[in-house]
């Protein structure tokens, strides 16, 4: 039996030491400073036309309008603190971000803009695929009609677009969604099939491709369509909420539970439609107390909504079947949504295909992900606005705890995985604060390692410290950082962060204990931290190199962050959402599945600097 320890007993050795913390990283200090803006492309190449770029203060008094000049740049002259920034350029949807600027003489916000009637558009671009004006003008045209329901002449536009552009998968993506909402589905499937034929990545195709198995009761096929779409592109609710009833109708209620937490994560709007559909999960699991309270909190909560209304026909079910106990509920599939334009954003996307993999992803140092060509990257400075926000976001927790569902699979000699073997924990999250060092972290399980209800003889820990404690003010010294410049994540402009462990340092964050026997284990990776806000988007870590002892052959772990709010406009983090982990160990090989869901915040001091969200139901941690 292991366990896999990422950040453990061994701190207490480390503070015995007398380890020093850097100085405090708080102070940024009401100096005027020169804020830029730099505008670009969805590419990272800067904005060939011309932009006006907003600026205001969040909390109001300050308005500042100024155009982009050289290499796409507007510059404003401010004082520390937080600022709305919106972009607006012809061709182009205008865009919004807010950053918080400080501690620095200056301070460059990256925003990039993707062309109008794209908001959904992907974060990978598919190469030699050229947007000419005679062609942005024909999609422009038709997204318009499109927008007005005019189906028909929308695809005459966009037949004259794919004259222009033959291969262009955009052209073909709006082809066949137009094709789907005329109801002449085999024309829409088979435009997505051959987008996908050559750009197997390209998202909106795949999720239009999983509406169509849906409408065609190909239920396995259409989860594993769905499955590739929220990989191939960034966050969608409507791929969660697809995938959340393909699992429903295949009977793996535990999975649509979770894909359903996550498009109401995306998507607080779909709340009452997901809460309708987690109902009927319980329903088709004859779980009819859960449903009956779910259903009547749907109706007291959305009154007016059509849901409720459905919820309510649920409701009268149940008390005929109680008053009967002759009557059954029958199962019933989650209705089908119908993708109309005011509900569907129409979109283009493009995407390379994934690289393929064997049983586990290429290794981190296989290649270089592109970056925007002559961005200037510090590394330094990077890490020290991370570090910042880490320190400032940690500063006042103490305690917070999630749903960890876990799924174990072990791989043959073949690369073929064996059924999955799941499991639910409550895991809670100890944040520490000391003189010595400023944060460190304590996680478990059910109050404990459960080893015994872990579904495999591995029980990990530590995913959600380890993107912190890589970065830590006192462990990243134990690391070479490298900035690869900027790059994108799921869209976002994102530093990207190459890091491997030094070869005279030991690993202090993360270890093996087999057979009482501690094995430190040298980590390598990439991290990608929003350029605007330095929160943590994405980790990748692998093995600088095995660990013979332990005959650790390969071990790598990837993991996507999002926002958790812990109560509105109050404590907001970037914390795990989801994780997989591969090894290769004593020569068999297993992969594992972790999601995050339900975070919850616990009251902590005397002060009670923080409490948790009114009405928030504290998970049982035994």
């Amino acid at each position: 039996m292991q366990v896999i320890r990422h950040f453990g007993l061994l701190l207490l050795l480390f503070m015995a030491l007398g380890i020093a913390v850097p100085p405090s990283l708080a102070g940024q200090g009401d100096s005027p400073l020169t804020l830029f803006v730099s505008v670009r492309e969805n590419t990272g190449v800067p904005l060939s036309g011309s932009a006006i770029v907003r600026l205001s203060t969040v909390a109001g008094g300050q308005y500042m309008v100024n155009p982009t000049k050289d290499a796409a740049t507007a510059s404003f002259d401010v004082r520390p603190g937080d600022y709305e920034i919106t972009v607006e350029a012809a061709g182009y949807d205008s865009a919004t971000e807010r950053v918080t600027v400080g501690g620095v003489s200056t301070f460059t916000v990256y925003i990039y803009l993707k062309p109008a009637g794209s908001a959904n558009r992907g974060n990978k671009t598919t190469g030699g695929i050229v947007m000419t004006p005679d062609l942005q003008r024909e999609l422009d045209k038709g997204l318009q009609l499109m927008r007005e329901k005019k189906y028909e002449e929308a695809r005459k536009h966009f037949e004259k677009a794919r004259k222009l552009a033959p291969t262009n998968p955009d052209v073909l993506y709006l082809l066949g969604t137009v094709a789907y909402l005329t109801k002449d589905i085999p024309t829409a499937r088979k435009q997505f099939e051959t987008v996908l034929e050559s750009y197997p990545g390209h998202e909106r195709s795949l999720v239009m491709l999983g509406q169509i198995q849906l409408d065609v009761r190909e239920n396995q096929e259409a989860a594993a369509t769905l499955q590739k779409a929220i990989e191939a592109g960034p966050i969608d609710w409507q791929a969660h909420y697809l995938l959340a009833l393909a699992y429903a109708r295949t009977k793996e209620f535990e999975k649509a539970r979770i894909e359903a937490d996550r498009t109401v994560a995306l998507k607080k709007e779909k709340k009452p439609v997901v809460e309708l559909l987690k109902a009927k999960l319980l329903l088709m699991q004859q779980r009819n107390e859960e449903a009956q309270a779910t259903l009547e909190a749907l109706v007291k909560e959305f009154p007016g909504d059509p849901s409720a209304a459905e919820a309510e026909q649920y409701l009268v079910k149940l008390a005929e079947w109680r008053s009967s106990q002759t009557a059954k509920i029958e199962s019933v599939a989650a209705p089908m949504p119908q993708p109309v334009a005011s509900e569907r954003e129409v979109a283009m996307r493009t995407a390379v295909p994934p690289p393929e993999r064997s049983w586990a992803p290429p290794d981190v140092d296989a290649g270089v992900p592109p970056t925007a060509p002559n961005v200037a990257c510090s590394t330094e400075e990077v890490v020290k606005q991370t570090q910042r926000k880490i320190s400032s976001q940690l500063s006042d927790l103490e305690k917070f705890g999630a749903v960890e569902h876990i799924e174990h699979q072990t791989i043959d000699a073949n690369g073929v995985a064996a059924v999955p073997v799941s499991q639910d924990f409550n895991y809670l999250i100890f944040v520490h604060h000391s003189a010595e060092l400023p944060y460190y972290f304590d996680e478990m399980r059910n109050g404990a390692e459960s080893l015994y209800q872990f579904p495999s003889a591995m029980a990990t820990r530590g995913l959600v410290s380890l993107g912190f404690m890589v970065l830590h003010p006192v462990f990243y010294r134990d690391f070479t950082f490298t900035c690869e410049g900027l790059g994108t994540w799921k869209g976002r402009p994102a530093w990207q962060i190459h890091f491997v462990q030094q070869n005279d340092v030991p690993s202090r964050i993360r270890s093996w204990s087999y057979k009482k026997v501690i094995y430190p284990v040298p980590l390598k990776g990439r991290i990608w931290i929003a350029a605007n806000s330095y929160n943590l988007l994405h980790l990748d870590t692998a093995l600088r190199e095995p660990v013979g002892g332990l005959r650790l052959e390969r071990e790598q772990l990837s993991v996507d962050y999002g926002p958790v709010k812990f109560r509105s406009g109050e404590i907001n983090l970037w914390l795990p959402w989801y994780a997989e982990m591969y090894f290769d160990l004593q020569g068999k090989k297993y992969h594992h599945r972790h999601t995050l869901t339900n975070y919850v915040l616990f009251n902590v001091d005397s002060e009670n600097k923080v409490s948790a969200p009114a009405g928030t139901k504290h998970p049982s941690i035994d």
